[in-house]
């Protein structure tokens, strides 16, 4: 619905006062996209939880792994990470099912949504 206003300056929660509200609203549909497609593919190899996915994306934080990630940044892309599993389940290509202590998601109408 923004996208349609035209606002002269951006103030946002976090980072600098920013121009051009559109091209940043198509910057940040054009991640949701990337990431949809990166965890959708992630998920092509079988069940996983949120945590097993987030520690399998690429993140714009320099560390040579995802055990030196500080854990802060953990839950942050834990976080992202489920935020865009529940987008999918809720489009129906993804469903999620209690696994002892864990929710784990599957890609719904393949074999690997019915995994062990």
């Amino acid at each position: 619905k923004l996208r349609r206003v035209d606002i002269e300056l951006v103030l946002p929660g976090h980072g600098g006062p920013f121009r051009r509200n559109r091209d940043r609203i198509d910057e940040l549909k054009t991640h949701h996209d990337r990431r949809l497609k990166e965890v959708v593919s992630l998920m092509k190899q079988g069940h996983r939880t949120a945590f097993q996915l987030a520690s399998q994306m690429t993140w714009n934080i320099k560390h040579d792994s995802w055990d030196l990630f500080p854990l802060f940044e953990k839950i942050i892309a834990v976080g992202e990470t489920v935020a865009h599993l529940a987008y999918l389940e809720k489009n129906g290509e993804v469903r999620s099912r209690k696994k002892g202590d864990h929710i784990v998601y599957s890609l719904v109408g393949t074999h690997r949504d019915e995994s062990p």
